[in-house]
């Protein structure tokens, strides 16, 4: 067996290291950019931009048997609705047209904004070390990064799309969780920052005390954010029994009349309802509920329907079922018994 049959994949696929190199070279010609040599970054940059995209093609269909990626590709079609939004907004296609393109770039905007406040705090270490002593500006920086903690949260539930709530559920919830989380690091940047700035400001002395204290801010920024997550776990798996006894309730009622089952629904209801308008990433009133209130109320109507038996009920019985089912899918996804 010659030489050439061991080494006809590596001969057969020699494109895909275009991309690896296309990117060392791009980095490259980035890093040029501030020197002298300017121009010859700027030819490099492009250079390695294009060959990295002409290398592409030769990864198509690279891993299509491997269960791992296609898990992967399989949740963010589910969680994320990407390729769905991004054919709509290439083609321009369907009554919603404009809604879907306002749509999709709230949530770019909402990924860079989530890039620069992660980046935002290793900037400004960085400008802190190098330069110690501009108290006013890292002041600045400081106040820049407290303001972003607050207002990113409110950033994201402004962006989540107005259709659809109940289907969007799951990136609804992603979105939230991971909004707060960013917005506590964030904090904790800004706060280390402004501590410094403040005992620079009163005594250069009282500085040693800073490591203390940061370590101090950060493990409780861990402990808080190590405790939204339990909670938003502890949620799903209350509202998933919670719905689970109501569903039950409204399928097998049971034997004692019209009002016991009336009763015996209503009160079922209320666990729910307590449930799905709790806030999912904090207690407090700046939170994101578990369940859009929209939602919430429009169950409520069908489950009040089914329960006291007007006109209408078993289609109102029937459309509660099934919001309430995606729902508790929803929360199955997060189900921890223990937390």
């Amino acid at each position: 067996m010659s030489i050439w049959y061991w080494t006809r994949p590596a001969l057969s696929h020699w494109r895909r290291l275009y991309v690896p190199a296309g990117a060392v070279i791009n980095g490259w010609g980035n890093s040029l950019y501030d020197s002298p040599h300017r121009w010859t970054g700027v030819v490099l940059f492009v250079c390695g931009l294009l060959l990295a995209m002409r290398g592409r093609h030769a990864w198509e269909g690279f891993g299509q048997e491997w269960r791992a990626p296609a898990d992967i590709r399989c949740w963010f079609k589910r969680t994320f609705r990407a390729p769905d939004r991004m054919i709509r907004w290439l083609h321009g296609t369907g009554q919603s047209d404009y809604t879907s393109r306002w749509e999709c770039i709230k949530f770019w905007v909402w990924g860079l904004v989530a890039v620069r406040c992660w980046m935002h705090p290793l900037t400004v270490a960085d400008k802190v070390i190098a330069e110690p002593g501009r108290l006013s500006d890292h002041g600045a920086d400081a106040a820049t990064m407290l303001a972003l903690a607050i207002l990113y949260p409110l950033f994201t539930r402004w962006i989540e799309p107005k259709q659809n709530q109940l289907q969007r559920l799951a990136a609804r919830a992603y979105r939230a969780m991971a909004s707060r989380t960013l917005s506590n690091f964030t904090a904790f940047g800004g706060a280390a920052v402004m501590l410094y700035t403040l005992l620079a400001w009163i005594d250069r002395d009282t500085v040693k005390a800073l490591p203390a204290l940061t370590v101090t801010i950060g493990i409780a920024t861990v402990v808080a954010t190590h405790k939204m997550w339990s909670r938003y776990r502890k949620l799903c798996t209350q509202a998933h029994r919670d719905i689970q006894a109501l569903v039950r309730a409204l399928e097998h009622p049971g034997g004692d009349g019209p009002l016991a089952n009336q009763s015996a629904i209503l009160a079922a209801w209320d666990a729910v309802d307590r449930d799905l308008r709790t806030r999912a990433d904090t207690g407090y009133i700046f939170g994101t509920r578990l369940v859009p209130k929209a939602v919430t109320d429009v169950i409520g109507e069908a489950v009040e329907k089914a329960g006291k038996g007007t006109s209408g009920h078993q289609e109102a019985r029937e459309k509660a079922l099934v919001d309430l089912r995606i729902i508790q899918d929803f929360c199955a996804d997060h189900l921890d018994s223990v937390a």
